[in-house]
């Protein structure tokens, strides 16, 4: 996940995490000083990924995708995540 490392702190901070898909959108994110964020390169999210973000104390993940998608896109991506979360 882009901007993971560089954003560690502020993630484990609030307690919260802005995915994106795209890397620019985290750079952009963090010329408005905005730093809980990190971008997938793409839709998908995967397991591991998951673990990383429960790892650092999130327990609010916040899809902020492409509008390309269509809402189920979003909702099918949000049950994996519900799924996965070992909370």
């Amino acid at each position: 996940m882009f901007g993971i490392y560089e954003n560690k702190k502020y993630i484990q901070e609030c307690g919260y995490c802005v995915l994106v898909e795209a890397e620019k959108s985290t750079l952009q994110a963090h010329s408005f000083d905005f730093r809980p964020i990190c971008s997938v390169g793409m839709s998908h999210i995967d397991k591991n990924q998951i673990k990383i973000l429960y790892d650092l104390g999130v327990r609010c993940v916040i899809l902020a995708y492409d509008e390309d998608k269509h809402i189920i896109e979003y909702i099918k991506r949000a049950n994996d995540i519900r799924n996965w979360y070992p909370d």
